[in-house]
């Protein structure tokens, strides 16, 4: 397990600040930074890297370093400002959370506060798409939790928080509710996965509160860790990290199928992430299992698997678009790692075999720009 928080440290980006190429775009990467229960964590930080959208290549800007396990960040719609948890325990404050100004000029993050996330092990963070709050999903105690956000991008104080309760049937990753993702479907729905109770909490935050207004349960034993939204339809397809499956949620939030991303006999169930392109026509997800793959999906009626590719590495945490979709990311945590594949936007599938950039224990990525 992940021991306590230690004190307060300054944090700075000072490491081989460069500028950036022309047209290219900042990504922010989070990362495991020790060794833990589940990984050998390598890294120093944040990484800013940039990328280059007509051929995908990756290049280091600078690292924002003493920040423990920065493993998911997300950034104001503005483009201003980056948030990171920090995955740790602290059963006396809670873990943290931090908020960054994004110096565009240097490439470089600059703190600008911390606050508690009320729970440990946070896993997942991610801003309302007004800029007005941010929602954590602490892994470790269950919970989420709902911090309003100050005009500077700053994190405000009197946090809301909801306590999830119960446990599904794998007793080993199953014991207590484990929350492990809070993504905001419009401006005031917020959308919560359980792994450890097999259930996704959907609440009401326009009072800056965690009003609970439904919660779907999935099949016994799914473990469900992410979901996507289908842009045209509002059907919620959702990544079952331990039987393997995608469970589809028609837009009336009833489970409606179940289709199986696991692709040869004897490959281990160890879902990922989940992403859905802007067309809503393919669907993609990631496997951290011993094939560390990404299988795809055309979207239709129901889902058909159109194929799938390896990530080239190991333990494919992370996966994400270029902004213009002609790039799929994959971030492979363990074996150090982020892969680019050129994607062939008619069928889905890679165009070619992806280039391997060295990037220690990557497990998020996402883009500093403003939101459309």
């Amino acid at each position: 397990m992940l021991s306590a928080c230690g004190e307060k440290r300054e944090q700075q980006s000072n490491n081989n600040q460069q500028p950036i190429v022309e047209n290219a775009i900042p990504l922010a990467i989070g990362t495991y930074t020790r060794k833990e229960g589940h990984v050998d964590g390598k890294a120093e930080g944040i990484y800013i890297y940039s990328f280059n959208p007509a051929n995908g290549a990756l290049k280091h800007l600078s690292t924002t370093d003493n920040i423990i396990n920065p493993s998911y960040l997300n950034v104001h719609p503005n483009g201003q400002y980056i948030y990171a948890v920090s995955e740790v325990a602290d059963d006396e404050k809670g873990a943290p959370v931090y908020a960054y100004q994004f110096e565009a000029t240097t490439n470089t993050l600059a703190l600008m506060n911390e606050s508690s996330t009320l729970g440990n092990y946070p896993c997942y963070v991610e801003v309302s798409p007004e800029g007005k709050s941010l929602a954590v999903a602490n892994y470790g105690s269950g919970n989420i939790t709902l911090i309003p956000l100050n005009p500077n991008g700053s994190l405000g104080t009197k946090p809301a928080m909801d306590q999830h309760s119960g446990q599904g049937p794998n007793l080993a990753r199953q014991e207590a509710p484990h929350a492990h993702m809070a993504h905001y479907n419009g401006a005031h729905q917020l959308l919560s996965t359980d792994l450890g109770t097999d259930q996704i909490h959907i609440y009401n935050t326009e009072n800056q509160t965690l009003e609970t207004e439904k919660v779907l349960s999935l099949s016994a034993g799914a473990g469900p860790r992410h979901l996507a939204v289908h842009p045209k339809n509002q059907q919620l397809y959702v990544v079952d990290e331990l039987k393997g499956n995608i469970s589809t949620f028609s837009a009336q939030h009833e489970l409606t199928a179940e289709s199986s991303y696991l692709n040869n006999e004897g490959e281990e169930a160890a879902g990922g992430d989940i992403i859905i392109d802007q067309a809503g026509k393919y669907l993609y997800v990631s496997n951290r299992g011993n094939s560390n793959s990404i299988t795809v999906f055309e979207i239709s009626q129901e889902l058909k698997k159109v194929g799938h590719f390896s990530t080239l590495g190991k333990t494919p945490r992370a996966i994400t678009f270029s902004p213009d979709e002609k790039f799929l990311l994959a971030a492979n945590q363990d074996s150090g790692d982020i892969a680019v594949f050129e994607i062939n936007a008619e069928s889905g599938l890679p165009r070619s075999e992806g280039k391997v950039y060295k990037i220690p224990t990557p497990v998020c990525m996402k883009w500093v720009l403003p939101k459309k």
